[in-house]
């Protein structure tokens, strides 16, 4: 992934809350996704991705780099970037965070 380009990065939102139902396990978490019928278990990381990094629906989505930096990530090298990018999208597949869509 090309971190140089903010262009060309795809962006992430969060989807609506009102789909999720979440219990504290300790360390993880879990969410049961309403729209799919799944329970998911995540780790810390990924509950503070979706519930207070990503920008509300229909907002204008965050790209990877800022997320990383958002989450107070120390090192936010070209490789946490990558790891966190491949988060969203695992999350995505999850249906769990929706991408935004760039307006030409």
């Amino acid at each position: 992934m090309n971190v140089t380009h903010e262009q060309n990065r795809p962006r992430w939102c969060a989807v609506d809350p009102e789909s999720m139902v979440w219990a504290d396990w300790g360390e993880d978490q879990v969410v049961y996704h309403r729209p799919s019928g799944r329970t998911h278990f995540l780790n810390d990381v990924s509950r503070r991705l979706i519930v207070d990094v990503l920008p509300a629906p229909g907002g204008p989505g965050r790209d990877a780099g800022s997320v990383a930096a958002a989450l107070d990530t120390e090192d936010v090298s070209e490789e946490t970037v990558e790891e966190i990018h491949d988060l969203l999208m695992h999350l995505e597949a999850l249906g769990l965070v929706d991408r935004v869509i760039a307006q030409a």
